[in-house]
């Protein structure tokens, strides 16, 4: 693009903010007696744009955030909502959708948020499963984002807080009556544990509260689960292997299948070659007990 057109697109943006700013005026001899806050925030939006297609996106940002204010001041929440998502404000945008009932799209503006900011997803992906928990018929949404969430605990090794998050995940999966999803969660559960070496942890999850999830004891999971940990204690490898290879562990999260992959089992070192060794000497004539000893010598030693 030419640094013509550019600056064509500049002084436009410029024209659309100070008309922006004329709206506000107020001018009792042009009987305009208040401010006008939908006309200035739809100027103010339009110098946004053009400052975006002149590519100057810091003043595209600033406008966008100044026309949001102005849409709240107006009672617009939804106009608000989308400006500061175009300069970035997502969580502000995701309040303003709030107000106007749109969970879906505050959702939606909150995951943006995690792509944009990868240091920050887990706190996305809280922020989310919050705000599908307000809705109850919105509850099994919250599925979708904890099969983001999950995957990136067990990629960060995270494992305590994975704990407490899938934990949560069967909850809901048994609220929302998912129960073959919740019996998948639970052997992930178990891998983790084994991962980790904690067997006992592992045994945990096959008792207790557990059991009372609907067609897990007699599900394929939990067979494979406890065929697992009894692999492990009888420190079998071979078995090991073949319970991992089942489709029921490979139709796991790829990431909770790499784990069960890595799961391995004790390494006995072999012992060293038996080393014969002499007996301590109690007299004339001992012999080193490993040796052969020929008539020839017992007859040296007699005489």
């Amino acid at each position: 693009m030419s640094y013509t057109s550019l600056r064509a697109r500049e002084e436009k943006a410029r024209a659309h903010e100070k008309a922006s700013e004329k709206a506000l005026e107020v001018n009792f001899l042009k009987l305009k007696f208040k401010t006008d806050f939908f006309l200035a925030a739809t100027e103010m939006t339009e110098a946004a744009n053009s400052y975006k297609l002149a590519k100057m996106d810091q003043e595209a940002r600033r406008c966008f955030i100044q026309a949001a204010d102005l849409r709240l001041k107006d009672h617009d929440h939804q106009s608000a909502a989308r400006c500061y998502e175009n300069a970035d404000e997502f969580d502000k945008a995701a309040d303003c959708y709030i107000v106007c009932g749109g969970i879906d799209q505050a959702v939606r503006t909150v995951m943006r948020k995690a792509k944009a900011f990868p240091d920050r997803d887990i706190q996305c992906f809280e922020k989310a499963i919050d705000l599908y928990s307000k809705d109850e018929n919105k509850d099994i949404l919250a599925s979708d984002i904890y099969k983001q969430y999950i995957p990136r605990l067990v990629l960060s090794g995270d494992f305590e807080k994975y704990s407490i998050v899938s934990s949560r995940y069967v909850e809901l999966l048994v609220k929302v009556e998912q129960f073959p999803f919740a019996h998948k969660e639970l052997l992930s559960q178990v891998i983790v544990q084994l991962y980790r070496g904690q067997t006992v942890g592992a045994e945990r999850i096959l008792t207790g509260s557990n059991l009372n999830v609907p067609g897990f004891v007699h599900s394929q999971e939990f067979a494979a689960a406890d065929e697992l940990i009894e692999a492990l204690k009888e420190n079998d490898g071979d078995s090991l292997k073949k319970i991992v290879s089942k489709p029921t562990v490979t139709y796991l999260n790829v990431e909770i299948v790499k784990l069960a992959k890595s799961i391995k089992t004790i390494s006995v070192p072999q012992l060293p070659a038996q080393v014969t060794t002499s007996k301590p000497d109690d007299g004339i004539g001992s012999v080193p007990a490993s040796t052969e000893v020929s008539q020839e010598d017992v007859d040296a030693l007699l005489m």
